[in-house]
């Protein structure tokens, strides 16, 4: 089996296409680490309840959720990136239009937070409803039924 570069690697985590069934599968997959920090952190409030014992003034579990906090983020930054890129290349647009959508909602919300929020749902829905095109385009052929390791660019 051939090393993989960095390119290669690039390629298959925001290359190809993404029809609208699995961009939601992927857009759902980004947020698992912060459902897996919500339920630690119910699981060490209902133990501190039942048991009487006090977890969080410990050393570990604020540094846990601090160290898991920034993976949950980063890992959703990467995943969210890849999956709106690839749902623009189904529409066969360049990688760049989410980034620039992305930038412009974040410009927005340094003025109107609700505003911000508003937009990034409407794009959400936008992306998730709007159908992508039938035939071949620049991208790749569309395609049907990826993993979700396929989704968020484990496995070609």
């Amino acid at each position: 089996m051939a090393k993989q570069t960095l390119g290669d690697r690039l390629k298959q985590i925001y290359g190809g296409r993404l029809n609208r069934l699995d961009y939601l599968k992927g857009y759902f997959t980004a947020l698992i680490p912060f459902l897996i920090i919500f339920a630690s952190y119910f699981v060490v409030q209902i133990i501190e309840i039942v048991l009487g014992i006090y977890l969080e003034g410990g050393v570990i579990f604020p540094y846990f959720y601090v160290i898991f906090g920034l993976f949950a983020l980063v890992y959703t930054i990467v995943i969210g990136l890849s999956v709106s890129i690839r749902r623009h290349h189904d529409l066969n647009q360049d990688w760049y239009y989410p980034l620039l959508i992305g930038g412009g909602l974040f410009l927005l919300s340094l003025v109107n937070t609700n505003i911000a929020r508003l937009g990034g749902f409407i794009y959400s829905l936008a992306l998730l409803f709007v159908k992508g095109s039938k035939a071949d385009n620049k991208y790749g052929s569309p395609d049907k039924g990826k993993s979700i390791y396929q989704i968020i660019g484990l496995k070609k």
